[in-house]
């Protein structure tokens, strides 16, 4: 893990007493923020969603080692757009109680850097609950 996947678990681990309900891992890579947050006994189910499909199957694996599957699922999917038709259905439903995310840092030489981190927080006005 790099760095600032350390940092972004260690806040997670920090909030943990506040996560509650269901939740996001918005580009979970191989899913340690989302099987973090499934671990806590008031977390009902955590998706990850990343456009990486051998992301999603890894994050689906370390899911199954850590016991965590029933409560996880990992879906490929370019921001809040699934990959495969079969989730639009859950995509339009979807209300959720926390998202949580380690976005990459976005290309600083067409950017500001923050063009990631945008899409997070603009996708999740319509996905988040109120006080969530």
């Amino acid at each position: 893990m790099s760095a600032a996947s350390d940092i972004a678990l260690e806040g997670v681990l920090t909030l943990e007493k506040r996560l509650r309900g269901v939740g996001l891992d918005w580009g979970t890579g191989i899913g340690h923020l989302a099987l973090a947050c499934a671990q806590s006994d008031k977390v009902d189910k955590v998706y990850g969603f990343d456009i990486n499909q051998e992301n999603i199957e890894c994050a689906k694996v370390n899911a199954v080692c850590n016991g965590l599957s029933h409560k996880t699922q990992f879906i490929a999917a370019d921001s809040y757009s699934p990959l495969d038709p079969k989730y639009n259905n859950l995509f339009s439903t979807l209300k959720l109680d926390f998202i949580v995310s380690n976005p990459p840092a976005s290309d600083l030489e067409t950017s500001d850097g923050f063009d990631f981190r945008r899409r997070v927080l603009q996708g999740a006005r319509g996905l988040v609950r109120k006080n969530g």
